[in-house]
């Protein structure tokens, strides 16, 4: 008769490297295998979907030198209105600079104004406005 094997006897054969490698082989076959069966099923959608990619891309690439045309003749009208552009803005900051300067006489006047008016008042507190 045969002898029925210990406890410790299954774990060896389990932990054994020959069914460590057949169970990770057809682990790995499996995966495998499922992902190549849902990829068949994806790519009818994705063949319908690169196909209207494509038909797009060539409509757009049809349309690049009419518009290629348009960018450089939009560059040529716009040459002679850069420099236009850069005289109104030399205009603008020296506009700027202007009112800033009267701005800050402005601000000095009223500044000088208001010095004054103290000064009088100190001198009229101080009874000095009697003298001069």
């Amino acid at each position: 008769m045969s002898e029925f094997p210990s406890g410790s006897d299954f774990i060896s054969i389990i932990f054994s490297a020959e069914v460590l490698f057949s169970a990770i082989f057809t682990l790995s076959l499996f995966i495998a295998v499922h992902a190549l069966v849902t990829f068949m099923r994806q790519s009818t959608a994705l063949y319908t979907r690169l196909a209207q990619i494509d038909a797009e891309l060539n409509v757009l690439q049809a349309s690049i030198p009419g518009k290629l045309e348009r960018i450089r003749t939009m560059r040529e009208d716009l040459a002679p209105l850069k420099a236009d552009f850069k005289q109104i803005q030399g205009y603008y900051s020296r506009l700027q600079y202007v009112q800033r300067r009267a701005q800050d006489e402005e601000a000095a006047k009223e500044q000088e104004e208001e010095s004054g008016k103290e000064k009088q008042i100190l001198r009229q507190k101080l009874g000095l406005d009697r003298f001069i």
